[in-house]
């Protein structure tokens, strides 16, 4: 089977928390058969127009998988960002979305075909393909939403410690989320969140709509059975694992605190 994977960022170990996810993934489908076509983004100030190569380096070095980037201009990032606003388009799909890249992609899946499954991590690169076109052969269509961002939002404006500007600015992106996210779910077959009440919440708000899509809940985990364990570690009643920098994890901290 082969699977097209569409990753914001370059997916690594020792990265953020999309990137290690993407990693493991990619492992994991390797392991089981699968051969890999990775795109990865890369913001370049010297490009004038947006085009993917391949990544000889880091495909050589990896059986299973081939590796491309998505060379984005720099000097875009901000009409895609104004474009997205007259359009309805959180700012962190916009901002690597356009035309341009749409026809760079589908110029290049017209020349070496698609694979069979399409794999999308992150809402982000979402806009990459128009993915309502007929011209794209994927069997199966699958978005990583990982997270509501519209239900994200929301707690940070409720939650977060927030200058006024910022909380204009985060109600601004739960308003087009709102409505963006309902819309982009339908242009896949499978959506997956980590949260099963977020998960239940997106049903609801694309059952109306006749959509065929269908919503899991797919929670993150710790593999017990690989983790090792010592007779001088302390026993806790409860393990917390987060990173701390967004207000909303701070928030459930000190709620489970208190």
């Amino acid at each position: 089977m082969k699977i097209d994977i569409l990753s914001w960022r370059k997916p690594s170990e020792n990265g953020k928390a999309d990137q290690i996810t993407t990693q493991k993934f990619i492992e994991y489908a390797i392991k089981q058969g699968c051969f890999i076509r990775l795109f990865s983004l890369d913001i370049c100030a010297k490009r004038l127009l947006p085009t993917i190569e391949k990544d000889c380096v880091e495909s050589s070095a990896n059986r299973g998988i081939t590796r491309f980037i998505l060379k984005a201009p720099l000097w875009m990032i901000p009409f895609n960002c104004f474009f997205g606003l007259i359009f309805l388009r959180p700012i962190q799909v916009a901002m690597t979305s356009n035309f341009f890249i749409s026809r760079a992609f589908s110029k290049f899946l017209k020349e070496s075909g698609c694979g069979d499954i399409l794999y999308c991590h992150t809402f982000r690169p979402s806009l990459w393909l128009n993915l309502r076109s007929d011209e794209y052969s994927y069997k199966r269509k699958c978005l990583a939403l990982q997270i509501s961002h519209t239900t994200n939002y929301q707690r940070l404006i409720k939650f977060g410690d927030l200058p006024l500007f910022r909380k204009i600015i985060y109600g601004l992106e739960y308003w087009i989320c709102s409505r963006f996210e309902p819309d982009i779910c339908n242009a896949f077959d499978a959506v997956n969140l980590i949260n099963t009440e977020e998960a239940e919440n997106l049903r609801s708000q694309i059952s109306y709509q006749n959509s065929s899509t269908t919503i899991y809940s797919i929670a993150h985990g710790v593999d017990s059975i690989g983790a090792t364990h010592s007779n001088d570690t302390p026993s806790y009643d409860f393990c917390f694992l987060a990173n701390f920098s967004p207000a909303t994890n701070r928030a459930a901290l000190n709620y489970l605190l208190e």
